[in-house]
C-alpha cells in the first residue's frame, strides 16, 4: 500500500512518521511501506509485517526445514542429547528427550501427526557460576579503573568454593542446531547410505 508521511501541523515539515495508506496505521516507513500488501499469491497477508499468507510462509518454511534436514549430517543419537522437531506442535514446543521419546509423544497424541523421518540434534550448553565475571561486573558503573583489590589467599578460598559449587549445580540446556539430525521413523531409508534398523 502506498505509505504516507505525517506532517507537522505547527512547522508544515514531515515528522519522520509513516501511515500505512490503506488502514492508516503509524509505523516506521519500510513497516509503513509493506503494511496491507497483499501475498504474491493474491491472498491476504497474515500480518501487517511482512507481505505473505499463512499458506505460503508455511510452505516456505517447510521447504526451507526441508533443505536443512537433507543437508544435516545423519549421526547415531549418543542417549543424552535432545532433540527437536519443529513439524511437532504442542505444549513442548518440539523439544524431546529421545527419538522413542517423540514417537510415544506422537502416538499419545488425538491429532493425527505423522512421525517424521528425521529429527534435529539440539546443541548442549552448560552454564556455570563465573567468578571472574562477577567479580568485573562489581566494578561496572562505579569510575574509570575502578579494581577490587583481593589478597591472593582469599581468592583462592573463592576458587576453591566456586569450583566446588560447579561441580555440583550448574544450567545445562539445548539450543538449535541445524547441523545434525537422528533418525526417528523406525521404517528403513530406501537410500542405502542412511538406512539403518532400529
Amino acid at each position: 500500500m502506498e505509505a504516507y508521511e505525517l506532517i507537522s501541523p505547527k512547522t508544515n515539515k514531515p515528522c519522520g512518521v509513516w501511515v500505512c495508506g490503506k488502514c492508516n496505521k503509524v509505523m516506521e516507513h519500510g513497516l509503513a511501506e509493506r503494511c496491507c500488501l497483499p501475498c504474491a499469491c493474491g491472498k491476504e497477508s497474515r500480518n501487517r509485517f511482512e507481505a505473505r499468507c499463512t499458506e505460503c510462509a508455511d510452505a516456505d518454511w517447510s521447504e526451507r526445514r526441508a533443505k536443512d534436514l537433507e543437508k544435516a549430517e545423519l549421526v547415531e543419537w549418543d542417549g543424552e542429547s535432545m532433540i527437536f522437531s519443529e513439524e511437532v506442535t504442542g505444549y513442548r514446543d518440539g523439544w524431546f528427550y529421545s527419538p522413542e521419546d517423540l514417537r510415544d509423544y506422537l502416538a499419545d497424541e488425538d491429532e493425527e501427526y505423522a512421525v517424521p523421518e528425521f529429527a534435529f540434534v539440539g546443541e548442549k550448553q552448560v552454564r556455570e557460576l563465573d567468578i571472574d565475571r562477577a567479580v568485573s561486573e562489581m566494578t561496572e558503573d562505579t569510575y574509570e579503573d575502578a579494581e577490587l583489590h583481593v589478597a591472593d589467599s582469599d581468592w583462592k578460598a573463592l576458587m576453591d568454593a566456586v569450583d566446588t559449587f560447579n561441580a555440583k549445580y550448574r544450567v545445562t540446556y539445548y539450543v538449535h542446531d541445524y547441523s545434525k539430525k537422528v533418525r526417528v521413523s523406525k521404517e528403513v531409508s530406501a537410500d542405502p547410505t542412511t538406512a539403518r534398523e532400529e
